[in-house]
């Protein structure tokens, strides 16, 4: 496979989500800092049991790399 459908393949894949884990896990809360953080039922949802608030991670999208080409 040519280095141009590499990263045409690696592009489609990233646009689809493949590769990533199902769960992005966050390391502090959002709102106080703490990191006494809990998984929580739905996708991507978190608890904070420091500030007693509940949040979700989701990824929006990819940016494309600043210098254009690798």
């Amino acid at each position: 496979m040519g280095r141009a459908r590499r990263r045409e393949a690696a592009a489609r894949r990233a646009r689809a989500g493949a590769g990533m884990s199902e769960r992005a896990q966050p390391f502090h809360c959002p709102y106080c800092g703490d990191e006494n953080l809990f998984p929580r039922e739905g996708a991507g949802a978190w608890e904070c049991r420091s500030c007693l608030r509940s949040f979700t991670v989701q990824m929006t999208g990819m940016i494309p790399h600043p210098g254009g080409a690798e």
